[in-house]
């Protein structure tokens, strides 16, 4: 196992005394990982990243990068490589000066500065181009200059923060898989922040999911998508269906739900005795018309649906009240499913999880 590169011990962060913007943060970052911090506005993700790159101060805990406590060590002097969402290149300066600049205020000789730029410009594909004014880039062009910047002085840490934001979704798409490359070639150490779910599980080793300051679950991203540990997770990360309901038992594995005007089962996470349930499916889980041994079947009436191309998306009214979504690939054999149409609707117990209904509080700022 890789050592540790980034340690954060009971970290919090608040401004006013009151509200905790993070709140007893531990996680450890291994060398080589690409962790991806995720979660919506004002989780507390981005306040996560400011402290460790030293641009926010912690309020309590520690901070360590390779074992040396960072909390008093001015940013500047924690050698990382960051990119952001809004580039901050030299606007006055070529592309060549501001690949050139990290490298000149680190006292490099001219030499080894020529060959470094160029290095990175073959390194993003931008060979030819260092003459050229941030102005004269397209968008995609200037965020591949920032990225070589971030990545000239060879740093083994890099910090990026919504570095895609202001891309349109080719352009977006065309950069994920650069940003993965890179990785992939320097082996490199990289935090992520993003609130875009696809975004992180394309990247990422791992994907920490954050709420009110808190990781509400770290893992893989499959298993992050697939085996959420919670009903947070479960509707934040994709489209999933939450049916509420009331836990009528629990047998082994599985767990008999009332809900959707039926009887269900799925697997607990969590729950024990009665009280309310959330059950969660994915719609690429539900099925139209299911055979037999289904475990879980519920009428229902096609409301809206969707084509998509090479899927197709259903939204089944159903007849004990509430609505599913259900995804299936466009084929032959499921065009004749039309809007309007009485159908039933299922699946597998094993696609489905069953979580404590949360509380009903207010959430805390961040």
């Amino acid at each position: 196992m890789a050592p540790v590169c980034v340690s954060f011990r009971k970290v919090s962060k608040n401004y006013d005394q009151q509200s905790w913007v993070v709140d007893s943060l531990n996680l450890d970052v291994r060398e080589g990982e690409f962790v991806t911090l995720l979660g919506p506005s004002g989780s507390g993700k981005t306040t996560c990243l400011m402290m460790l790159a030293g641009f926010e101060e912690v309020t309590s805990g520690e901070i360590l990068i390779r074992g040396e406590r960072v909390n008093d060590i001015p940013p500047h002097k924690r050698g990382l490589g960051l990119v952001f969402q809004n580039y901050a290149l030299f606007p006055h300066m070529t592309v060549a000066g501001n690949l050139a600049f990290p490298l000149q205020v680190r006292g490099m000789d001219k030499a080894e500065i020529r060959a470094r730029v160029d290095e990175a410009l073959e390194m993003v594909h931008l060979s030819g181009l260092g003459a050229r004014l941030p102005a004269q880039l397209s968008g995609g062009q200037q965020q591949r200059v920032a990225l070589a910047r971030a990545l000239i002085f060879h740093p083994t840490l890099v910090l990026m923060d919504e570095p895609l934001g202001a891309l349109d979704k080719q352009l977006r798409e065309y950069m994920q898989y650069e940003i993965k490359r890179l990785h992939e070639q320097l082996g490199l150490t990289v935090i992520y922040v993003t609130h875009d779910q696809g975004e992180a599980l394309t990247l990422s080793s791992r994907v920490a999911v954050f709420n009110e300051g808190r990781i509400q679950q770290i893992d893989a991203p499959d298993m992050i998508y697939e085996y959420p540990a919670n009903a947070f997770t479960a509707g934040f990360i994709g489209e999933n269906n939450l049916l509420q309901g009331e836990l009528l038992e629990t047998d082994g594995d599985t767990c008999a739900v009332g809900a959707g005007g039926g009887r269900l089962r799925g697997t607990p996470v969590g729950v024990a005795g009665g009280g309310e349930v959330l059950l969660a499916v994915r719609p690429e889980r539900v099925l139209i018309n299911p055979d037999g041994d289904c475990a879980n079947a519920l009428d229902g009436r096609v409301g809206d649906l969707v084509y998509l191309g090479d899927y197709m998306r259903a939204v089944v009214e159903l007849g004990g009240g509430g609505e599913l979504i259900a995804k299936y690939p466009n084929d032959r054999g499921k065009r004749d499913i039309k809007a309007g149409q009485p159908v039933k609707v299922g699946w597998h117990a094993e696609d489905c999880r069953v979580f404590p209904a949360p509380p009903r509080t207010g959430g805390k700022g961040a």
